[in-house]
Protein backbone atom coordinates (compact mmCIF):
# COMPACT_ATOMS: atom_id res chain seq x y z
CA UNK A 1 0.00 0.00 0.00
CA UNK A 2 1.18 3.52 -0.98
CA UNK A 3 2.09 5.84 2.36
CA UNK A 4 -0.47 8.46 0.70
CA UNK A 5 -3.15 5.48 0.82
CA UNK A 6 -2.04 4.27 4.01
CA UNK A 7 -2.15 7.76 5.46
CA UNK A 8 -5.96 7.92 4.20
CA UNK A 9 -6.58 4.27 5.94
CA UNK A 10 -5.69 5.75 8.70
CA UNK A 11 -7.41 8.75 9.02
CA UNK A 12 -10.93 6.87 7.61
CA UNK A 13 -10.19 4.17 10.53
CA UNK A 14 -8.98 6.91 13.38
CA UNK A 15 -12.40 9.30 12.19
CA UNK A 16 -14.77 6.61 12.48
CA UNK A 17 -13.99 5.42 15.78
CA UNK A 18 -14.05 9.42 16.43
CA UNK A 19 -17.11 9.58 15.67
CA UNK A 20 -18.93 6.85 16.63
CA UNK A 21 -17.22 7.50 20.50
CA UNK A 22 -18.65 10.75 20.06
CA UNK A 23 -22.20 9.99 19.30
CA UNK A 24 -22.61 7.39 21.68
CA UNK A 25 -21.11 9.69 24.34
CA UNK A 26 -23.68 12.35 22.86
CA UNK A 27 -26.54 10.06 22.77
CA UNK A 28 -26.36 8.83 26.49
CA UNK A 29 -25.45 12.29 28.22
CA UNK A 30 -28.38 13.37 26.15
CA UNK A 31 -30.89 11.12 28.28
CA UNK A 32 -29.34 12.54 31.13
CA UNK A 33 -29.22 16.17 30.71
CA UNK A 34 -32.33 16.86 28.41
CA UNK A 35 -31.99 20.55 27.96
CA UNK A 36 -28.50 21.37 28.11
CA UNK A 37 -25.75 19.99 25.63
CA UNK A 38 -23.70 18.37 27.94
CA UNK A 39 -22.92 15.75 25.12
CA UNK A 40 -21.11 18.79 23.28
CA UNK A 41 -19.33 20.49 26.31
CA UNK A 42 -17.82 17.24 27.61
CA UNK A 43 -16.68 16.02 24.36
CA UNK A 44 -14.97 18.99 23.67
CA UNK A 45 -13.24 19.55 27.14
CA UNK A 46 -12.80 15.26 26.76
CA UNK A 47 -11.00 15.63 23.43
CA UNK A 48 -8.95 18.64 24.46
CA UNK A 49 -7.38 16.95 27.00
CA UNK A 50 -7.12 13.60 25.20
CA UNK A 51 -4.77 16.11 22.11
CA UNK A 52 -2.68 17.44 25.37
CA UNK A 53 -1.56 13.65 26.43
CA UNK A 54 -1.74 12.01 23.06
CA UNK A 55 0.80 14.60 21.64
CA UNK A 56 3.19 14.20 24.41
CA UNK A 57 2.70 10.54 24.40
CA UNK A 58 2.95 10.09 20.83
CA UNK A 59 6.08 12.65 20.51
CA UNK A 60 7.61 11.90 23.65
CA UNK A 61 7.15 8.38 25.13
CA UNK A 62 5.59 6.15 22.93
CA UNK A 63 7.35 5.08 19.72
CA UNK A 64 5.28 5.24 16.98
CA UNK A 65 5.00 6.22 12.76
CA UNK A 66 3.67 9.01 11.76
CA UNK A 67 0.57 7.05 10.20
CA UNK A 68 -0.09 5.90 13.77
CA UNK A 69 0.13 9.66 14.87
CA UNK A 70 -1.93 11.09 12.28
CA UNK A 71 -4.72 8.04 12.70
CA UNK A 72 -5.19 9.23 16.78
CA UNK A 73 -4.82 13.26 16.30
CA UNK A 74 -6.04 14.08 13.26
CA UNK A 75 -8.42 11.45 12.62
CA UNK A 76 -9.91 9.91 16.14
CA UNK A 77 -9.59 13.34 17.72
CA UNK A 78 -10.75 14.73 14.82
CA UNK A 79 -13.77 13.06 14.48
CA UNK A 80 -14.30 12.48 18.05
CA UNK A 81 -14.15 16.56 18.17
CA UNK A 82 -12.35 19.48 15.78
CA UNK A 83 -12.48 21.32 18.63
CA UNK A 84 -9.59 19.94 20.41
CA UNK A 85 -7.69 21.11 17.25
CA UNK A 86 -8.98 24.76 18.00
CA UNK A 87 -7.82 24.23 21.51
CA UNK A 88 -4.05 23.17 20.75
CA UNK A 89 -4.07 25.58 18.29
CA UNK A 90 -4.66 28.21 19.89
CA UNK A 91 -2.90 27.51 23.44
CA UNK A 92 0.70 26.88 21.05
CA UNK A 93 -0.19 30.89 19.16
CA UNK A 94 -1.17 32.13 22.64
CA UNK A 95 2.80 30.58 24.30
CA UNK A 96 4.08 31.97 20.95
CA UNK A 97 2.75 34.67 20.07
CA UNK A 98 0.03 35.92 22.53
CA UNK A 99 -1.59 38.62 20.81
CA UNK A 100 -2.04 36.69 17.67
CA UNK A 101 -3.28 33.83 20.00
CA UNK A 102 -5.76 35.98 21.25
CA UNK A 103 -7.06 37.20 17.86
CA UNK A 104 -7.09 33.72 17.03
CA UNK A 105 -9.12 32.28 19.82
CA UNK A 106 -11.69 34.99 19.72
CA UNK A 107 -11.99 35.28 15.60
CA UNK A 108 -12.83 31.65 15.43
CA UNK A 109 -15.68 31.91 18.41
CA UNK A 110 -16.72 34.98 17.20
CA UNK A 111 -16.30 34.11 13.80
CA UNK A 112 -18.05 30.79 14.24
CA UNK A 113 -21.05 32.64 15.70
CA UNK A 114 -21.66 34.98 12.85
CA UNK A 115 -21.50 32.12 10.49
CA UNK A 116 -23.63 29.93 11.94
CA UNK A 117 -26.00 32.99 12.52
CA UNK A 118 -25.72 33.87 8.66
CA UNK A 119 -26.22 30.36 7.85
CA UNK A 120 -29.33 30.50 9.40
CA UNK A 121 -31.01 33.21 8.01
CA UNK A 122 -29.41 32.42 4.42
CA UNK A 123 -31.18 29.00 5.26
CA UNK A 124 -34.68 30.04 5.94
CA UNK A 125 -34.61 32.46 3.15
CA UNK A 126 -33.83 29.13 0.69
CA UNK A 127 -37.07 27.47 2.00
Amino acid sequence: MTKGLTTVVALAIGGALGTILRYALSEWLKQIYKSFPAGTLIVNILGSFMIGILLVLLMYKWQVSGTQKIMWITGFLGGFTTFSTFALEGWQLLNAHPTKGLLYIVGSITGGLIAVSIGIVLGKTLL
